[in-house]
């Protein structure tokens, strides 16, 4: 009886079943392992007679085949291609591709050691190429996305998008009041002798959804009465900076530029019709260097003759502040005082451009 003896590398032959059991090694690959026993026969022997060696020298030659892993590489390299044009699929690319890596190098390294007999090399070699394409894209994109994310941002720069974020509503809030009321509204609330008794960030609330906290005031008191005072306390997170911290829960940086020729004047509303000059580079709200108490009637006052105001935050070098086109930007604590005024101006006709500040 003979034994017929598979290598894992392809190679076939035969030998007696005397040899059972015995080591043997592979005359293809170089491979030891133990003969199987004679219950694994598979046919009769030839008419001539075989020993240990001689089975090493006659293989049976097998019929080329495709690898496997070179068949499974080429296809999960393929399905990593077209989930990354499945939208949210994409979140399987790289796994898939990793995978299509894995069992494309398996594939190379079964079709190197069979010596011809197994193929499927550039199956393997797509399936890796295209697993490493895969794997790369999605980190491309990952890299892409980080600033979006928040993931690599400081607290800094967080703390100054949600800045730039108040001023922005603060700002639809002014542009919603001018639109029912026909003008921006009046610096202060006053009292019949026009004492200034509140500032305009009260009469802002009903417009920021702060109705109920605006039913509160006496406003026919004035700030710091002991009513309206304490309400200090429930200042609406949209007037705070959040670079402030909490020390200053009760204080605010947002202040209007106040004077003739500005965007408010102390004495009359100011419509944004009135603007000549363009809104973009026109100054509607700004932080100031010190921070007052919210519901207090103050702001940066502006004569063209006289020095600017003093502009500053906790924001490292800049200022937030903004503008009548609903816009915000980034001032330098360093400004020149001439741009400053111009930007202050709403009808100066001073051309200035986005660089300059």
């Amino acid at each position: 009886m003979a034994i017929l003896v598979l290598c894992d590398c392809g190679k076939q032959f035969q030998t007696r079943e005397e040899y059972a059991g015995r080591r043997a090694r592979c005359s293809a690959c170089g491979r030891e392992f133990n003969l199987p026993h004679a219950a694994v026969a598979l046919y009769s022997p030839p008419s001539w007679e075989l020993n240990a060696e001689d089975a090493f020298a006659t293989s049976v030659p097998q019929p080329e085949r495709n690898s496997e892993h070179a068949i499974t590489s080429l296809v999960l390299g393929l399905l990593g291609l077209a989930s990354i044009c499945g939208g949210p699929l994409i979140v399987l690319s790289p796994f898939l591709g990793i995978w299509a890596i894995i069992y494309g190098w398996k594939g190379w390294r079964e079709i190197q050691s069979s010596r011809g007999h197994i193929r499927g090399a550039g199956m393997a070699t797509t399936g890796i190429v295209a697993g490493m394409f895969e794997c790369s894209l999605v980190l491309i994109l990952i890299l892409l996305l980080i600033p979006y994310t928040g993931v690599s941002r400081s607290p800094e720069a967080v703390h100054r998008g949600r800045c730039e974020r108040n001023l922005k509503q603060i700002g639809q809030a002014l542009f919603l009041y001018e639109n029912i009321h026909g003008g921006l509204p009046h610096t202060s609330i006053v009292d019949s002798e026009g004492k200034a008794l509140l500032s305009w960030r009260v009469r802002l609330l009903p417009f920021l959804n702060q109705g109920p906290l605006y039913r509160k005031f006496k406003l026919d008191e004035a700030w710091d009465s002991p009513h309206n005072r304490m309400l200090l306390r429930e200042m609406p997170s949209l007037y705070a900076c959040p670079s402030d911290g909490l020390d200053d829960a009760e204080r605010t940086r947002y202040t209007l530029v106040v004077g003739h020729g500005a965007l408010f004047e102390a004495n009359r509303p100011v419509s944004i019709d009135e603007v000549t000059d363009e809104l973009r580079t026109t100054l509607m709200i700004v932080e100031s260097a010190a921070p007052i108490p919210w519901t207090k009637p103050e702001d940066l006052p502006f004569a063209p003759n006289l020095p600017p105001p003093r502009i500053g935050s906790h924001h490292p070098g800049i200022a937030n502040a903004l503008f009548a086109n609903g816009g915000t930007r980034i001032l330098k604590k360093s400004i020149s005082p001439e741009i400053l005024r111009a930007l202050i101006s709403r009808d100066g006709g001073e051309v200035i451009s986005l660089e300059d500040f």
